[in-house]
């Protein structure tokens, strides 16, 4: 029902929720634990099983919304793209998002609460932003020409933040 192409790498979501890529697989964007090139399609199976609603694929990592509202990254996340509050050169297996930041200036780190939910994502070549079913948009990763809206100081967010320039609901991203 959906497919996404990063710069290397391919991926499709099935009718059914399951999650199936193939391409450059080096920095762990497809999300299996084999950092190598595959060929043909193969299901990304560590993650819940039949729940994906929503795919997105950047350069070299990818991001997934389950059927929770919930979001999961793997690939690359130097910058801090997979949202973790890490910076991994790889990490091959999906992650679920447990933590956000509350605001872009000086906001503080806090759980996801359960009622914060996304319906959909975009990936930047290092980059990622979710809009959550209230329509709030937050962003991640390399922030150092501005990409991510929060204003000055241009940096990387490790965790997702709202933007806070949109006074009302962001639709699509």
């Amino acid at each position: 029902c959906q497919v996404t192409c990063g710069a290397f790498h391919t991926m499709v979501l099935s009718v059914d929720g399951r999650v199936f890529s193939w391409g450059e697989g080096r920095y762990g964007q497809l999300g299996y634990a084999c950092l190598s090139k595959q060929e043909t399609p193969l299901e990304v199976t560590d993650i819940d099983a039949n729940c994906g609603t929503y795919l997105a694929a950047g350069r070299h990592h990818s991001a997934m919304i389950d059927c929770n509202g919930s979001i999961w990254c793997w690939g690359h996340g130097k910058q801090g793209q997979l949202g973790d509050g890490e910076r991994p050169s790889a990490r091959p297996m999906p992650k679920k998002l447990t933590r956000y930041k509350t605001s872009s200036q000086g906001g503080c780190v806090e759980d996801m609460p359960t009622t914060l939910r996304f319906k959909q994502l975009a990936c930047g070549a290092r980059h990622t932003a979710a809009i959550s079913t209230d329509g709030e948009l937050f962003t991640f990763g390399s922030g150092k020409q501005g990409q991510l809206g929060h204003g000055m100081p241009l940096q990387d967010a490790l965790l997702p933040t709202p933007v806070e320039f949109f006074s009302s609901t962001v639709r699509g991203v």
